[in-house]
């Protein structure tokens, strides 16, 4: 090899180092860009919880001369349900026309990403635009797995294709197209597809790894959106759930005052009415044994009087003139697991074993009056509760009875006595109340203004079981 040959083979080298140095040194600032790109982004992303949004993003920098610079993108959800792949979102002209007015827009008034992305947000809405309606017409079920875009999602495999298989139904042009699955563990959302349509640039392996990096940060933003609208609904339901546990707790105290009320009142027309029956008594015997007219006369009045007295006292202590009621249309289910709920919290605190069993289906309903059914069923249990001070069973089975609602609530308690169970019937007087309390009489009445059936009796476990009847033609 003479001296010019080894010069010319010299020179060729350095030609290919600059170009491989040019080459580099592109690369290097093009992967910079989207990285820096991917960050702002990933921003974006974080901040937002619509789902469609984080999408559109990701469409608008696929597309964009400043990101990926495809010519068309879209976006095929993942629908569970149907377990299919469906057209739900297109970016890009329609034809090499509206392309050309687009970049010459583009050209006169440089935009950045973001400036973009506010500015298309029309065209996704536009149901008009011939994209728009190709791509809303594909629906590819699960099952198609010679489908690119099933193997994609099922494979979690991005790729070029490089032409579309026969019998493959793809109405949005020719191939090639970059494929990329949008998913993150378990969870499937569905397939990005672009296109170089309208200028036929080949796809570069590096813009399928720039693709693959967009779909990585659209996954994650959308799972954490999901589980921000997740979580937003448990904390809605929590909130209902404190609401009702709130509002239940503070019936159920109220029926501890007003069982309490009832004991003293109890008390109360005992203590008058046993010396007032005495004293009516004596002074019955004088009126109709004294011989002296005078001495009748007075015992007469002092008669009248202590009748006087017993009436009062009755009237205030009978229940006859019941609250008024205002009926709607509830769904006894989740109505029953609230009260059981506040039950068990006070079962615990007393040392008291609950065992509530419901057979209700989800959709069945009752006429009832909300508040006053559950005043009945917390004096109830409260009066059951009270029956056993150092502990005990309390079992409350709640079910359909020939299409009634049937409650029964069982306790380890006090048995009945038969002079207790003068309840059972209308119109009881107020020494039946004795050892069972006005919460029960309330509760009885109560559940007779629903046109229901209060029954009350001993049962074989020790205590007394009270069983309610509502019915749903009421």
């Amino acid at each position: 090899m003479n001296f010019l040959d080894y010069s010319e083979d010299n020179s060729s080298c350095l030609r290919n180092l600059q170009v491989l140095r040019s080459e580099l040194s592109f690369q290097r600032s093009r992967l910079s860009f989207f990285l820096e790109l991917a960050q702002k982004l990933n921003s974006e992303f974080l901040e937002s919880d619509d789902v469609v949004e984080i999408l559109r993003a990701v469409l608008v920098g696929v597309t964009a001369g400043e990101g990926l610079g495809f010519n068309r993108a879209f976006w095929f959800e993942f629908d569970s349900g149907k377990r299919a792949l469906r057209g739900a979102l297109a970016l890009g002209p329609s034809d090499a026309e509206e392309a050309a007015a687009i970049w010459e827009s583009m050209r006169r008034e440089p935009i950045t990403l973001f400036e973009m992305l506010e500015k298309v947000a029309h065209h996704f809405e536009n149901s008009h635009h011939p994209l728009n309606r190709l791509v809303r017409s594909i629906e590819v079920s699960m099952d198609e797995r010679e489908h690119f875009l099933v193997t994609s999602l099922l494979e979690r495999l991005p790729f070029v294709v490089d032409y579309v298989p026969q019998g493959v139904f793809w109405p949005l042009g020719e191939a090639p197209l970059a494929v990329a699955p949008v998913a993150t563990g378990p969870h499937s959302y569905g397939v990005i597809v672009c296109d170089n349509h309208i200028l036929r640039r080949p796809i570069e392996p590096n813009d399928l790894e720039i693709l693959v990096l967009f779909t990585t940060i659209a996954s994650m933003a959308i799972t954490k959106a999901r589980m921000c609208t997740l979580l937003k609904g448990k904390i809605c339901e929590l909130e209902t759930l404190t609401r009702e546990l709130n509002d239940s707790k503070n019936k159920l105290v109220q029926a501890e005052k007003t069982a309490e009320m009832g004991r003293i009142a109890d008390r109360i027309l005992h203590e008058i009415k046993n010396p007032l029956s005495a004293v009516g008594g004596l002074a019955r015997v004088l009126a109709k044994r004294s011989e002296d007219e005078a001495l009748r006369y007075i015992a007469q009045k002092i008669v009248e009087g202590t009748e006087k007295i017993e009436g009062t006292l009755n009237g205030l202590f009978r229940f006859d003139q019941g609250p008024k009621l205002d009926f709607e249309k509830v769904r006894v289910k989740p109505l029953l697991e609230t009260i059981f709920r506040v039950i068990a919290v006070d079962l615990e605190h007393r040392g008291i074993d609950g065992h509530f069993t419901m057979n209700i289906p989800d959709d069945y309903h009752v006429n009832l009056d909300v508040p006053h059914f559950q005043q009945a069923f917390y004096h109830i249990v409260h009066n059951a509760l009270n029956s056993m001070k150092n502990g005990g069973i309390l079992i409350v089975i709640a079910r359909i009875l020939d299409g009634d609602l049937e409650i029964e609530v069982a306790d380890t308690g006090q048995k009945i006595s038969t002079t207790d169970l003068p309840i059972n019937e209308a119109h009881s007087e107020p020494k039946s109340l004795r050892g069972l309390g006005v919460g029960l009489s309330l509760s009885k009445q109560i559940v007779e203004l629903h046109g229901g059936d209060f029954k009350i009796s001993s049962n074989n476990i020790g205590g007394k079981t009270i069983r309610i009847v509502f019915s749903n033609t009421k």
